[in-house]
């Protein structure tokens, strides 16, 4: 994970006395976002002759708060994030707002699964209309075989890298 997230871990070990780890991950500053150029939606200013990408609304739905802001911080300068942490708050969120896609957990803790909450959207929104991708840290082959069976048009394997998450936003 740590490498995923362009880190390192170091170590003092002494003999009879312990160890100490230390894990140094990068922090981002206005000048590092400038820089960053995500797949499908790089330099979109006027000044560079390119018609600006209109932001898209996308729903995390996903119970770990470390995790939600991990994501959001790294899809915050494409998209207009919404957040719901349990299946049922997404199911509220999806019937009152328009969302270009959905990223799920699929463990969301006691209540609905995200496998639930996908089934339910599928009722009334084809996965042409309402895209959602799986995230998830159980992704066995069975496991793949029910979330895509679920309504799911993608899935993204927990950890997963920025480069990752963007190329199946891409795909979608």
């Amino acid at each position: 994970i740590i490498d995923l997230l362009g880190g390192m871990i170091t170590v003092e070990s002494e003999e009879g006395k312990g160890s100490c780890f230390h894990i140094w991950l990068p922090a981002d500053s206005p000048e590092t976002e400038k820089t960053v150029d995500p797949l499908p939606y790089g330099d979109t200013s006027p000044e560079n002759g390119k018609q600006r990408i209109e932001r898209q609304t996308l729903l995390i739905v996903e119970d770990n708060k470390i995790n939600s802001e991990l994501i959001e911080k790294l899809l915050r300068p494409w998209f207009t994030l919404h957040h719901a942490s349990t299946g049922v708050e997404a199911l509220e969120k999806v019937k009152s707002h328009h969302y270009d896609m959905i990223l799920m957990d699929i463990n969301l803790g006691p209540g609905l699964t995200g496998l639930d909450v996908a089934k339910e959207v599928r009722k009334t929104y084809s996965p042409e209309i309402l895209p959602m991708i799986a995230i998830t840290g159980y992704a066995t082959d069975p496991e793949l075989e029910k979330i895509m069976e679920s309504g799911f048009n993608d899935c993204i394997k927990k950890p997963f890298s920025k480069t990752g998450l963007l190329k199946a936003l891409e795909k979608i």
